[in-house]
């Protein structure tokens, strides 16, 4: 598995980069092949995972987050934590992916617990039972070239938690966003 670890208004320490690679090796065994205890390192290619680590410090303050998500297929699993000090961070983000990790394999295991076949993640898109959602109102707008700027002084004046606009800039659709800390943080779509 390749480990990514990139810094945001942070020179990242070797001393962390080590640290992080450290710990994160903890989650090696459900990559591995030869965990034979788990349909789930039959299915996720070692080489094709990639885990990426982003430690950000808040400007003018002595806060950090650091931000791990791991890619593996068509899928992802992600954990974030802010503090005071980014190694204590590592301790959190660490146990929380490892949660994820556990529960997709529990549920792999228990889909293909009578089953020979190696699973593919095609075969997993129904396994989480959420409840069946339909949508109850359609709205059609008219998609207008904005600044980021305009943009989120139309999320405002609108009170909703997103606005879709079109970056004149680059020609793509993008999405500014409320963030649960009560800033904005924005999607730019690749397509």
């Amino acid at each position: 598995m390749r480990i990514e670890i990139i810094g945001r208004n942070y020179n990242v320490p070797d001393r962390l980069k080590s640290v992080i690679e450290k710990k994160f090796e903890k989650l090696n065994k459900y990559f591995d092949r030869k965990d034979s205890e788990s349909k789930l390192s039959s299915f996720i290619e070692k080489d094709g995972a990639v885990a990426k680590f982003v430690c950000t410090q808040e400007k003018n303050r002595e806060r950090y987050t650091l931000e791990a998500t791991i890619y593996f297929g068509d899928r992802m699993i992600r954990a974030e934590e802010t503090s005071d000090n980014i190694y204590d961070n590592i301790d959190v983000v660490i146990p929380m992916l490892e949660r994820q990790m556990r529960k997709i394999r529990t549920k792999i295991e228990k889909t293909y617990k009578n089953h020979d076949e190696t699973p593919s993640f095609d075969d997993f898109s129904d396994v989480e039972e959420l409840p069946e959602l339909k949508p109850v109102r359609t709205k059609q707008f008219e998609l207008k070239p904005l600044t980021l700027d305009a943009a989120i002084d139309q999320l405002t004046l609108l009170d909703h938690d997103f606005f879709l606009y079109l970056n004149p800039e680059t020609g793509k659709v993008n999405v500014v966003y409320k963030r649960h800390k009560g800033d904005v943080g924005v999607i730019e779509c690749n397509y």
